[in-house]
């Protein structure tokens, strides 16, 4: 019997000889003689203890990394493999079949300068590759390296972009944002807070009608901005305007009797009072006045000394200072700009050098001193908010009387008068791809000559803000985008297909719904023509609905 259980013994050694506890258990080893971990002698004085690093329930799913995987839940014994950035041993562990240094590089699709696959702009973005860098096309935030996806494009990050980036302490607000956070956003401090007050790193109100969080009374004291009046409790003489706290209490000073004395610089101002002294009063340092500035031993609104002190808010100009700020210099409000400025962005600026100063992009901006005028430009009818392409041709054939070009055409802004139509010289183009020449951002049209954008982003627009977006984008290298007119985005439907009514091959993920075009319906001023590119047919609507946009050249 003795004999049986040293051969059993030795058994039991031969399978779990030695193994370090630092070192993954194999769990088969327990479970081949029927019994848990814990239970089997290590031969080395001990016992097999598989616990944390192999629980008896590791699974490829259990958001750990056990067993032998290469990462977490991926790779090794697991079927599912890694994605790129995660740890491997071999290529198999990486869905993209490439291990590097120990890390599943990117496929080789991420490295050939084109866009393909899930990429949403060249070797960037999607699912499979790194995220893009500024300018570049976007879906969603997390195709940025920026993290910011605006209209389809990735932006640098912002104090108004509605994310957390950039170091700010909560959305939009503290950090290095100039907004303070409103109550109940996160804060690591007072400076972040409107309030003043931030307790348990959240942003408190001071000023709620209750004594809470470290306030010392009722909305004063402690983190509150606000000290506490005579009579209030305190903590200490910080609590109190009077700066005097006694039993707990905060008591008065000479600084409210109408006479200078103690340590005031000025009557009931200054030195050792809370109040600051005014422009005129008598100071001794600066941090006596009001305005930060005491030259000469007296306090000065401003200082015109080609210095930025006190609460200028830039050179010589702005809060208290008399003269305001001219276009360029820096900001606190409206008030710091010289007439005619606003503030934006902590700079001033011209209305109409902002966003052309909300007036419509085919409108006259000109600033005034109250503010700034918008005015169609000629050939647009509208109130300067909104401005609509008037239809020359549609009164008196718009004078083109000349034999030579009896035909008119209406343009965006005007007319011409030509002999014909130059549509109508077009070649009737192939139903096959070798009528357009693609390349990564444009396609173009061997027929007509026209240069398309390849790929929509996926934002649907109203007319106006349509005509906005093809006038500012960039598309390989290239400006100049606007809004086609009807018969320029109907000689790229494909009557042959539908669903999209679209050559497939030049214009991939064309989405079957309205697109926009340039040319407004002649039977009311506040419509346009759309082509619908799931059949290819034309529809008309009014210039607020949402439609989508392909832009030409």
């Amino acid at each position: 019997m003795k004999r049986a259980l040293v051969a059993l013994s030795l058994a039991a050694l031969a399978l779990c000889a030695c193994t370090p506890p630092s070192e993954s258990c194999i769990k088969t080893t327990c479970a081949e003689q029927g019994k848990s971990c814990g239970q089997i002698d290590d031969g080395c004085g001990g016992s097999l203890e598989c616990g944390a690093s192999c629980p008896e329930d590791a699974t490829c799913t259990d958001g750990a990394m056990n067993q032998d995987e290469t990462d977490v839940d991926c790779g090794g014994r697991c079927s599912k493999k890694c994605l790129f950035g995660k740890g491997c041993a071999g290529w198999d562990d990486c869905t993209s079949g490439r291990c590097e240094v120990g890390k599943c590089a990117e496929p080789d699709a991420c490295r050939n300068n084109l866009k393909d696959g899930l990429e949403t702009d060249a070797d960037c973005g999607g699912t499979q590759c790194l995220a893009c860098a500024v300018g570049k096309y976007c879906r969603e935030h997390t195709d940025c390296l920026s993290a910011t996806c605006v209209y389809g494009v990735c932006k640098e990050p912002s104090c108004t972009d509605g994310m957390k980036n950039q170091g700010e302490v909560d959305v939009d607000c503290a950090g290095p944002c100039s907004t303070k956070c409103a109550d109940g956003k996160v804060c690591g401090g007072p400076a972040d807070c409107a309030s003043g007050a931030c307790a348990g790193g959240r942003c408190i109100s001071c000023q709620d009608e209750a004594k809470n969080g470290s306030e010392a009374d009722v909305d004063c004291g402690g983190a509150c901005s606000t000290k506490c009046g005579n009579g209030k409790s305190c903590g200490g003489p910080a609590d109190c305007q009077s700066g005097m706290c006694e039993n707990q209490r905060c008591v008065a000073t000479g600084c409210s009797d109408g006479v200078k004395n103690g340590s005031e610089t000025d009557t009931d101002c200054g030195g050792g009072c809370p109040t600051k002294c005014t422009e005129g009063k008598r100071c001794t340092l600066p941090g006596d006045c009001q305005s930060g500035l005491c030259p000469g031993g007296t306090c000065v609104a401003c200082l015109v000394d080609g210095v930025k002190d006190g609460q200028e808010t830039d050179v010589d100009c702005g809060a208290s200072c008399p003269s305001q700020c001219a276009d360029g210099k820096v900001c606190g409000a409206l008030a710091d700009c010289s007439s005619g400025g606003i503030c934006l962005n902590d700079r001033c600026q011209r209305h109409c050098g902002v966003g052309n100063g909300g007036c419509d992009a085919d409108a006259l901006c000109t600033n005034t001193p109250s503010g700034r005028t918008c005015v169609c430009r000629a050939g647009y009818l509208g109130d300067g908010m909104g401005c609509m392409d008037i239809d020359e041709c549609q009164t008196g054939n718009g004078g083109c009387n000349d034999a030579n070009a009896p035909v008119c055409v209406n343009e965006p802004g005007g007319y011409r008068c030509i002999a014909d139509l130059e549509w109508a010289n077009w070649s009737v183009p192939p139903e096959t791809p070798s009528s357009y020449t693609v390349g990564v951002e444009t396609v173009t049209d061997n027929v007509t000559g026209l240069i398309w954008q390849k790929d929509v982003v996926s934002l649907s627009f109203n007319w106006g803000d349509a005509k906005t977006y093809c006038s500012v984008i960039s598309l390989g290298g290239q400006g100049g985008w606007r809004l086609p007119t009807l018969i320029e985005l109907l000689s790229i439907v494909n009557s042959g297909r539908s669903d999209p009514a679209i050559n497939t091959s030049a214009f991939p993920n064309t989405p079957s719904e309205h697109f926009w075009s340039s040319t407004p319906y002649s039977g009311s001023l506040g419509g346009a023509w759309r082509v619908y590119f799931n059949g290819g047919g034309t529809t008309f609507n009014n210039l607020s609905s949402m439609g989508r946009v392909r832009c030409v050249r």
